[in-house]
């Protein structure tokens, strides 16, 4: 009975040692459970402060190598303070500080180097608008406008063309180049072509300035209907293509007869006057048309065109007159001493009054102050107009956009290349503009 009790107690005690352990283990776990969230709030405390300390540390180091490159180019210690320069950017990356390094180089004329710097720059970063904007501001310093619209074009991918680069690329539109060859004398670009003389034979270079026929004959007119009119060595006339190939024997007569748009400008005893393919007078549809059967004279260009724009220039009473295709005589508020065709749909004729040359629509509205000494009419938007003796260009709101300095020029083509004379010569003139961007 004894040793029955002795067990039972035996037993009882290690069931409340159990229950003590058990305890225990729980109140360890609580106090575990307490104890991690702050073990977890001192290690991050721990590592923000040691990230703000390697922060710290590297915007001292970075400060530093910035303040060091800025005080060796001040001491005249370039290259040493572009080593810096490099130093401090490995630390920290900044188109800022980019452009400043360019700066220096370009201080110590070294803009080769500056420019190739920045371009490294914006290849590897082409959404920063900065490294763009110095580099436009370098090419029009050395003139590169080729270079300046080349990367016009990466701008306009890129997205980033603001207020600034559009003023920096209004301020280079009009820039342009000269073609290498020099031509003796040239005609007016038509039908794709303009024919070109070294001085002793003709020949034929398309819009680009391009020699696209060979320059073998002793003359050669214009472009019509893809076919034009030389001469050859042996004294003969002939229509070639495009391609220079002779297409069919003609008379001299009939290679220098030009019928445009249905009328050519025909002469006799009693004057001038409008004539069909055929050579039979022109007839005005106006029946109360108050026009002369002959005219002292009809404005014609080099290669005898005269009606255009549904325009032409007549004269008589001893002034010129604008008249519709069907014989209506235009009023143009003020007398025409002298004129010239139109060469554009809805271009602009040049027109003097006196000795003083503008422009004027068809609608006989003067555009452009007759205050030239010479004018020719519109061309692709631009006609040309004299000054102190000398050509530049304007464009048909007026504004100049070349400023008089040759000797003659021509029209502008199509594709906005013309012909001027300098030193004596004929030259192409293009823009940098339309040939890199094609506008």
């Amino acid at each position: 009975m004894k040793l029955f009790k002795k067990k039972e107690k035996v037993q009882e005690l290690d069931e409340n040692l159990k229950v003590k352990s058990k305890i225990a283990k729980s109140e360890n776990t609580n106090n575990i459970r307490i104890l991690y969230p702050a073990a977890l709030i001192f290690c991050l405390i721990i590592g923000i402060v040691s990230t703000y300390d390697r922060n710290n540390q590297s915007a001292t180091k970075y400060e530093q190598a910035l303040s060091k490159a800025r005080s060796c180019v001040e001491d005249g210690l370039i290259d040493k303070g572009l080593e810096l320069y490099d130093e401090a950017l490995q630390i920290e990356n900044s188109a800022k500080i980019n452009i400043e390094r360019a700066n220096v180089l370009l201080e110590n004329d070294r803009s080769t180097e500056a420019i190739n710097y920045i371009e490294e720059k914006r290849a590897a970063d082409a959404s920063e608008g900065s490294y763009y904007k110095f580099l436009f501001e370098e090419y029009i310093n050395e003139n590169k406008i080729e270079e300046f619209y080349l990367l016009y074009k990466k701008a306009e991918r890129a997205g980033v063309i603001d207020e600034e680069i559009q003023a920096l690329e209004e301020s280079v539109a009009y820039d342009f180049y000269l073609g290498d060859n020099m031509y003796e004398d040239v005609g007016e670009f038509r039908g794709g072509y303009c024919a070109v003389s070294d001085g002793e034979h003709w020949g034929y270079v398309d819009y680009a300035g391009n020699e696209a026929i060979e320059l073998i004959y002793q003359s050669a007119g214009a472009f019509q209907s893809e076919q034009a009119s030389v001469q050859a060595e042996d004294g003969n006339w002939y229509y070639v293509d495009v391609d220079g190939v002779r297409v069919e024997k003609t008379t001299e007569a009939d290679a220098n007869s030009y019928v445009w748009s249905g009328v050519q400008v025909l002469q006799d005893a009693d004057g001038y006057y409008l004539a069909d393919s055929e050579g039979n007078p022109y007839e005005w549809t106006d029946k109360d048309s108050a026009l002369p059967e002959r005219f002292e004279d009809v404005a014609v260009d080099m290669y005898g065109m005269s009606l255009y724009n549904d325009r032409v220039f007549v004269k008589y009473d001893g002034v010129y007159h604008m008249v519709t295709s069907e014989g209506q005589i235009i009023d143009t508020k003020f007398e025409i001493s002298d004129a010239k065709p139109f060469q554009d749909i809805d271009g602009l004729a040049a027109v003097c009054t006196g000795n003083d040359w503008g422009l004027m629509d068809k609608d006989g509205t003067l555009v452009v102050e007759q205050k030239y000494e010479d004018a020719r009419s519109s061309c692709s938007g631009y006609a040309g107009v004299m000054t102190d003796e000398f050509w530049g260009f304007v464009n048909t709101s007026g504004e100049e956009v070349i400023s008089p300095m040759f000797e003659d020029i021509r029209d502008m083509s199509p594709s906005t290349t013309g012909f001027v004379k300098v030193s004596g010569g004929w030259r192409t003139l293009s823009f940098y503009k339309v040939e890199v961007l094609g506008e």
